[in-house]
């Protein structure tokens, strides 16, 4: 059959149309199914699917940002944390197998596929900008300069052929000399291929600058924007709270964790200014931070890595399952870490042998004093998205479909949960 690892993703109108079709299809036979008759898992996986269907429904309602099979997703095809020109190299750089002379080959035809993606997602864009739609300014300029660090280096230092480079070192079914020609192929297929595409998503972006306000919210398109405001608030959990009302909510919450924050500063005898005063002071103290340097970033991770390794050590007191797969801390790409967040994670394979990754961004050490650090680990590693991704994906009597999905009213609610946890378990 066909090697889906030797292409790319569809992004274009014609793709669009297959998404939309794709969904109908699958509510309409889902439809068809008795839920009386269901039970267990079955009538769980129903319900699911249902609310996903649904969703996904209601937004492709929306004639902008792309179509979707199920689930909300993006009003807009790239922004400064989303789309292809950043997409494209984490699937390459972490996730394509480069294990046998034939995945090599597949790793350069999607090389190869490069243009044809950009091209569709940049015809996207301005079809969006046609109806008024376009990414905030700041998303724009995020993503702008995401590609211009991507492309700075000469092609064949860039990370998509530096990285297949030394992954082929290790892949012993290559002779030296075609070690030599793939990585002069990947070479070539990056400034002829790769790097006009970036160019040309680039300039359109910039383009549509001249059509973006000031305003960056969806309010910015009249009723369609409030529209698919609650509609995205509704598949984040909001089950029918308005904005406001969770505006209200957000407000009382802070209120609550800066009264207890302000105990613990007192415990500490820091009495002077403000809750976010004290944060700031105690982040600024000179042995709270790391050195904004190769040697203080490694010490950094260092550190990270021996809170996995305690975590981890304590685990099985606390839960009846562990994941199997491991998990590494990577610090987030240079090309990437401008626009990117402090920190996320992507889950591991389904087999087991990719492992999950937590991701930290390094761009400035200053922006993780030390008190800061362990949070973060328990959200997103130990024992927070890597525990309930990794279990997830290891479930062997779900449906395939059920072991990928997520939801982020669940995946952020138990890693922030899991932060807690973790304070408990010392």
């Amino acid at each position: 059959g066909e090697n889906y690892n030797a292409r790319l993703g569809d992004y274009g109108f014609e793709a669009d149309q297959r998404a939309r079709e794709i969904n109908e299809q699958y509510l309409q036979e889902l439809r068809s199914v008795d839920r009386s008759a269901l039970g267990g898992t079955s009538a769980i996986t129903y319900d699911v699917l249902k609310v996903s269907y649904e969703l996904g429904a209601r937004r492709n309602e929306f004639p902008f940002g792309g179509a979707v099979t199920w689930g909300v997703g993006s009003p807009y095809s790239v922004t400064q944390i989303s789309g292809p020109h950043l997409y494209l190299p984490r699937l390459l750089l972490t996730q394509h197998p480069v294990d046998s002379k034939k995945n090599v080959e597949a790793y350069l035809s999607r090389l190869g596929e490069f243009s044809r993606v950009f091209d569709e997602v940049s015809q996207s864009l301005v079809s969006d900008a046609a109806q008024g739609v376009t990414p905030p300014a700041f998303a724009i300029d995020g993503a702008v300069t995401a590609i211009r660090v991507f492309t700075q280096a000469a092609p064949e230092e860039n990370p998509l052929v530096a990285t297949l480079k030394e992954k082929m070192e290790s892949l012993d079914a290559l002779t030296p000399e075609e070690r030599g020609e793939f990585a002069a192929r990947a070479g070539d297929l990056v400034r002829d291929v790769v790097y006009p595409a970036y160019a040309r998503l680039s300039a359109t972006l910039e383009g549509l600058k001249e059509q973006t306000g000031g305003d960056a919210g969806v309010w910015r398109l009249g009723e369609e924007g409030d529209a698919f405001y609650q509609l995205a608030l509704n598949s984040y959990g909001a089950d029918g709270m308005t904005g406001d009302e969770i505006h209200e909510l957000g407000l009382s919450e802070v209120a609550r964790i800066q009264g207890e924050m302000d105990a613990i500063f007192k415990g500490m005898g820091m009495t002077e200014g403000s809750v976010a005063d004290r944060f700031v002071a105690l982040g600024a103290r000179p042995d709270m931070v790391y050195p904004n340097t190769d040697e203080g970033r490694a010490a950094l991770l260092a550190e990270l890595n021996e809170q996995i390794k305690e975590l981890m050590a304590k685990a099985p007191q606390w839960f009846g399952a562990i994941p199997q797969q491991s998990v590494e801390v990577r610090r987030i790409p240079v090309y990437e870490q401008d626009s990117a967040p402090g920190g996320y994670y992507t889950g591991p394979s389904l087999d087991g042998t990719r492992p999950g990754i937590y991701w930290i961004n390094l761009k400035d050490t200053a922006d993780w004093p030390k008190h800061t650090l362990k949070t973060l680990t328990f959200h997103e590693a130990v024992p927070g998205h890597h525990f309930q991704i990794s279990l997830q994906r290891a479930i062997d009597d779900l449906p395939l479909i059920r072991n990928m999905m997520g939801f982020s009213e669940f995946s952020e609610g138990w890693a922030l949960y899991a932060e807690q946890v973790a304070a408990e378990m010392g």
